[in-house]
């Protein structure tokens, strides 16, 4: 019996793990949000605690890029971070000025996606018998 291709068009790759991305990075700013307000956190690490949370959804869309096309991890999980930063950016110049951190926030944006694209083509896959 003849396999049949899983490829998915790239477009709706991209589309599709730009909106994990961002899903996941609100999941994970809630969560922490959550967390801030049942424990007693100094104020100086929020910031690096959201910073890490939008790195860990940005990762989950980049895995989900590269697990979807099953190569160029590294380029899809880059894309699907610069979608996502180009996104986070048009919503934010609306909310707020911009400043010197937007640098290390758009840092941690593609490289969390970039090795969520690295890590999701290198996941083995699992044989079915």
């Amino acid at each position: 019996m003849k396999r049949m291709n899983r490829s998915f068009p790239y477009a709706q790759t991209l589309l599709i793990s730009t909106g994990v991305s961002v899903g996941g990075s609100m999941l994970m700013l809630c969560l922490i949000s959550l967390f801030l307000s049942a424990a007693d956190i100094p104020s100086g690490a929020i910031p690096t605690l959201s910073l890490l949370a939008v790195a860990a959804g940005t990762f989950c869309g980049g895995f989900l890029a590269a697990r979807r096309t099953g190569e160029r991890g590294l380029l899809n999980g880059v894309l699907t971070g610069a979608a996502t930063l180009l996104l986070f950016l048009a919503i934010g110049l609306f909310a707020a000025p911009v400043t010197a951190a937007i640098f290390s926030k758009s840092a941690a944006i593609l490289v969390g996606a970039a090795l969520g694209g690295v890590f999701g083509v290198n996941k083995r896959k699992r044989i079915r018998h």
